[in-house]
């Protein structure tokens, strides 16, 4: 399984296809660290040619709730890697639209 995600990352990232297919591939091409920097290259790329990262785990008796938060910190784009939101001109409209459903 590992080394499929290897691959998958390799042909999204050419930072890591460069080292996979220089250390001849398999298991040991590319370390642990190597694998989650090309990871947090994809997902922070503004169009990632439909790469998403997918975690999983159970909330029951916490199973895989920390990886899977460590996972996000780590992978996922900050504000701080988005260019900067631009304000609606003056004079245009503008409108926000939230769909509240309360508890019986």
């Amino acid at each position: 399984a590992r080394e499929q995600l290897v691959e998958a990352a390799a042909e999204l990232d050419d930072p890591l296809l460069e080292k996979f297919l220089s250390a001849g591939g398999g298991l040991d091409a590319v370390s642990p660290e190597e694998l989650m920097a090309a990871l947090r290259r994809i997902t922070v790329k503004e169009r990632a040619g439909g790469a998403v990262v997918v975690l999983l785990g159970a909330a029951f008796k916490d199973k895989g709730v920390q990886p899977a938060m460590d996972s996000i910190i780590r992978l996922l784009p900050s504000p701080l890697d988005r260019p900067p939101v631009t304000a609606v001109p003056a004079g245009a409209a503008a409108a926000a639209d939230f769909a509240v459903e309360e508890a019986a």
